[in-house]
């Protein structure tokens, strides 16, 4: 991995992870495999040891909470979903994001 490329993880994309997160947590509860995963399908290329780290950071702000799994097959499962902190962080961020897109479209 470039420089460069390591810079725009850790200045830009990982607070996008950081929404994605939120907004999956607000639909079903997520696990770090599976955020992995998804944000894959997006086109990033997050590594696990970017993604636990920021999801455990997401834990003490608030925003997610710790679930196991009652999954038996999958028993080390960590299950996260958001808390009411972290429903009202995303309501807040769903906005601004909305904003900035307006205005790259818009130039």
């Amino acid at each position: 991995m470039t420089d460069q490329r390591r810079t725009l993880e850790r200045e830009i994309l990982l607070a996008l992870w950081k929404i994605h997160a939120l907004h999956h947590a607000a639909q079903e509860p997520i696990y770090g495999n599976g955020l992995l995963k998804e944000l894959r399908r997006h086109g990033y290329d997050p590594s696990p040891g970017t993604i636990y780290p920021m999801l455990a950071r997401m834990l003490r702000h608030g925003w997610l909470r710790q679930e196991p799994s009652d999954d038996n097959a999958n028993s080390t499962r960590i299950l996260y979903t958001i808390t009411p902190l972290g429903r009202e962080t995303l309501a807040e961020i769903t906005s601004k994001v909305e904003e900035v897109h307006r205005e790259l479209r818009n130039g």
